[in-house]
């Protein structure tokens, strides 16, 4: 109900004139619940107001994606709407629809380009400042910490970037490890660096709190380390607010935070971006949808949604 609520609400301010657009909706990839709902915001919307959309999903095979992109432009849609996962990989397929003179709008993924006319997304960079403050005060300004991180995508790169900002003013605060995780099996590999690190270092106190910029390697990280059975030395804090996270937050340690973005209303917001921009509308270039620090004080709320 909510999310119908919300699609009308959408659709009441964005005009109805649209019945008219095809629309191409490009997902890099949607095996987690984040990609799912936000392509799927952004379909619900746009078939509700007489688009018609195409669809495509690439399984995580960025050059697949370039194609199915490029073929959307050949095909002559009005618009495309891409969920990816780094730009740099899909800055050609953009600049091909420049070239065609076909709007762009990008959900999380900060690329720049002059068809370009909206991007959506959390603010990373406040959602990483965010779970670092969490952290350092949950450590009371001092301990070793873990770091889950690969780096080369944009908005896990803009977390990162507050991580170390941050931790600048803690000089008390140690790195002992960064522990990176492979695609597409981010959570199977996080648990395999994640057990490697806990072999080498069995001494408790040889960390406090694991950092990581996403929950699928967090839950990998937290099955290593409550299969060991260090879970009540150590935290975790991370971001996405995936079911599985949620469900670890309610159950204790040593899961203790997680960041929920709304990828749903994510896609509601690119596909009122495209549809204004169509009608002739002015759009924000960055839309910033608001984000809430999960912990178990709140998670119920989440949970429940």
């Amino acid at each position: 109900m909510k999310r119908l609520l919300a699609i009308l609400l959408v659709l009441f301010l964005a005009g109805l004139a649209v019945a008219s657009y095809t629309i191409a909706v490009s997902a890099a990839a949607i095996h987690h619940e984040f990609s799912l709902k936000a392509n799927q915001g952004a379909i619900d919307t746009l078939e509700a107001a007489g688009v018609r959309v195409i669809f495509t999903e690439a399984g995580g095979d960025e050059l697949r994606q370039v194609a199915y992109i490029e073929n959307a432009v050949q095909l002559g849609v009005d618009g495309i709407i891409i969920h990816g996962i780094t730009g740099e990989a899909l800055r050609g397929a953009v600049a091909t629809a420049e070239r065609a003179g076909i709007p762009v709008v990008l959900i999380d993924l900060p690329l720049v380009a002059p068809n370009v006319i909206a991007s959506v997304s959390s603010d990373n960079y406040a959602a990483g400042l965010a779970m670092t403050r969490y952290l350092v005060g949950m450590l009371g300004g001092k301990g070793k910490i873990v770091v889950m991180y690969a780096p080369g995508i944009p908005v896990i790169d803009q977390r990162y970037t507050m991580l170390r900002t941050v931790l600048n003013d803690y000089p008390d605060i140690q790195i002992v490890a960064e522990l990176p995780w492979r695609a597409p099996a981010y959570v199977q590999s996080s648990m395999d660096e994640m057990e490697r690190f806990l072999r080498a270092n069995p001494a408790p106190g040889s960390f406090d709190a694991v950092w990581s910029s996403a929950d699928m390697p967090a839950i990998g990280a937290a099955t290593a380390i409550k299969n060991a059975g260090r879970e009540d030395e150590v935290f975790i804090v991370s971001m996405d607010a995936l079911p599985e996270a949620l469900n670890l937050i309610k159950e204790g340690a040593p899961f203790a935070s997680t960041i929920a973005q709304r990828p749903y209303e994510m896609g509601i917001a690119a596909a009122n971006a495209m549809l204004d921009h169509l009608e002739g509308r002015d759009v924000l270039r960055w839309i910033f949808v608001p984000f809430t620090l999960v912990t178990q004080d709140n998670v119920d709320e989440f949970i429940n949604e």
